[in-house]
């Protein structure tokens, strides 16, 4: 079937395989850099807490860059940029997506070896089955890339994006990489270096998310059952994998086991757990009793307003393990059913209302078409890829699904299933449908891509035709803005809605105090802002940095940002127009 396949796609040659090849990975360079391109001054939620561990490795500030919650290899790819290229203000986001952009290069090149593995796995089962008399065949080369390019735009451009500033990109390309080692134990006479080299790619991907870690032990423990050999020689193996491992992983689980002051590889899990399953988020985690430094309330009316006494090098993120210490999950036989029953609804529509609905209906036409059989037990001939898969979304429906979190697994249960693919031989009709419905996928995964793209293209040209040019840097006018307002390098400022980590990053200030209605806090008892307003300025806090604010809610004391949605409310009397609070533009 594989070369009848070639043969309908007209790439029986092997140079128009490779042709196809690179123009599958010339497409997935070019989408990845407009993604790259279009989005250099957004910044997501979590990218100024990244950037800030960055910088305090910068200075060598262990004591706030060491963190149990942000794990490190991110931050470590930020500072070295950082420390090379030494970026003003205006471009410290440019420079992290252009990081991001390496990094979506190196899962490019990590699944493209997955994929070269994934191909020799379905030879050499193929070959297997024909040994034992099954007349068996593998998917033909050219429907992997197919597949796997079309795999690999959806994970990487639709459900994680390489817009957002997350180590996700990176935990996939290092998941890619293992699980194309894992294959090659198979596909190659066993080698020791491959171990090693499992063991390694696995500890940096602890180093990148803290879920990785039980992944490992999946990746590892699978191991010896992949390799062939004897089974002295398979132990061995396994055991040089762990302890290349260890060597990656343990030096960063001491460093914040010494700063925590007792044994841990991370707090992430148990703090989403406890947010995510039992409810009890923040602000409800402040008032639990036994955490070791929580935040000090302020204020019970109107609104509750908890202070954060960061220090002045603290800019723009907060270190959740530190204020959360001490916060102790529970389990709830209700609580854990109904995150489950969230957990596949979310796993439904991701498979359902995105084009991944189309990979299980190709996957039914490689299975039954004209007279084509499975044979018994095939669809668990790619078990390699699909036991971890399966471990990890299972591990995330547990607490919190999201297409970030679990893309790269998806891929991998999907490549799993194709691996468990050999038909026998089917008539030409049936092949030309096949391969035609190869296409159609890939197209589908393109227009879906290229309709996200076109939205990011048409809002760039429109701010190019309103004349903004470096202004559409958002976070950058409001910051400038809001130092020109008096709010110096180190000043504490309170927040109420999204942005303002954004901006309090660029401004170097310093985030506070959450503020979690502001339409109640402005509007109390006719009173505006006069109580919140007093509380904060008792513990120094020089402004209040908010997003969206209505007309009717932005005035007496609300300054508007330049032209953007973000209000500052002073309260301390604003500063000059202009001065040595105001940033450099573009590094002048």
């Amino acid at each position: 079937m594989g070369d009848a396949l070639d043969r309908a796609l007209g790439l029986d040659d092997p140079r128009n395989l490779e042709r196809l090849r690179r123009l599958l990975w010339l497409l997935a360079v070019a989408l990845g850099a407009f993604s790259a391109w279009a989005s250099r001054y957004e910044m997501d939620p979590d990218g100024p807490s990244y950037i800030g561990i960055a910088e305090a490795y910068c200075r060598g500030d262990w004591l706030h860059a060491l963190s149990a919650y942000w794990s490190p290899l991110y931050s470590w790819c930020i500072a070295a940029a950082m420390s090379l290229v030494h970026p003003s203000p205006y471009w410290e986001y440019p420079l992290v997506h252009a990081i991001n952009f390496g990094v979506y290069l190196i899962a490019l090149a990590c699944f493209e070896f997955l994929l070269r593995q994934c191909a020799a796995w379905s030879e050499c089962q193929a070959a297997a089955g024909d040994e034992a008399g099954r007349n068996g065949s593998g998917l033909a080369r050219s429907v992997w890339l197919l597949l796997g390019y079309a795999l690999f735009l959806q994970s990487s451009l639709v459900w994680i994006s390489s817009n957002l500033v997350t180590p996700d990109l990176l935990v996939e390309a290092l998941l890619f990489l293992a699980a194309g080692l894992l294959l090659r134990l198979r596909t190659n006479a066993p080698a020791y270096l491959t171990y090693l080299a499992l063991g390694a790619v696995l500890g940096l991907g602890y180093l990148a998310k803290t879920a990785v870690f039980p992944l490992a032990l999946v990746f590892l423990g699978a191991s010896p059952f992949v390799a062939p050999g004897s089974a002295g020689k398979r132990l061995s193996g396994v055991l040089l994998g762990i302890a290349a491992f260890l060597v990656v992983s343990v030096p960063f689980i001491v460093a914040i086991s010494v700063v925590k002051g007792r044994p841990t590889i991370g707090d992430t899990a148990s703090l989403n757990y406890d947010w995510c399953v039992n409810g009890r988020d923040r602000p409800i985690c402040y008032e639990l009793p036994g955490l070791a430094h929580p935040p000090r309330k302020v204020l019970d009316r109107p609104v509750v307003v908890y202070y954060f006494p960061l220090p002045r090098s603290q800019r723009g993120y907060l270190d959740w393990s530190y204020w959360c210490e001490g916060e102790r999950p529970y389990f709830s036989l209700r609580n854990q059913a109904v995150t489950l029953v969230h957990s596949a609804a979310v796993y439904w529509t991701l498979v359902t209302r995105s084009v991944g609905f189309l990979y299980f209906y190709l996957l039914a036409l490689l299975a039954l078409p004209s007279g084509a059989r499975l044979r018994r037990g095939t669809i668990l001939g790619g078990w390699p890829l699909l036991l971890p898969a399966v471990a990890g979304l299972g591990m995330y429906a547990l607490v919190l699904v999201d297409p970030r979190y679990v893309a790269p697994l998806l891929v991998l249960l999907w490549l799993g299933l194709y691996l468990g693919v050999s038909t026998r031989t089917i008539g030409e009709g049936g092949v030309r449908f096949l391969a035609r419905a190869g296409v159609a996928l890939m197209a589908c995964v393109l227009l879906a891509i290229c309709r996200v793209e076109a939205k990011n293209a048409a809002s760039v040209v429109r701010a190019a035709l309103r004349g903004q040019g470096a202004t559409a840097h958002t976070y950058w006018t409001a910051a400038q803005a809001l130092r020109r307002l008096g709010c110096g390098p180190g000043s504490a400022v309170a927040w109420a809605g999204r942005g303002s980590g954004q901006i309090a990053r660029l401004a170097r200030v310093r985030l506070v105090a959450p503020i979690p209605d502001l339409t109640e806090a402005v509007t109390w008892e006719g009173k505006p802002m006069a109580p919140v307003a007093d509380a904060l300025r008792r513990v120094g806090v020089t402004a209040i940095l908010a997003s969206d604010v209505l007309p009717r809610l932005a005035r007496g004391g609300w300054h508007r940002l330049g032209n953007t949605d973000y209000y500052a409310y002073m309260l301390t009397a604003p500063g000059p127009a202009s001065g040595p609070g105001a940033l450099r533009e573009h590094g002048r």
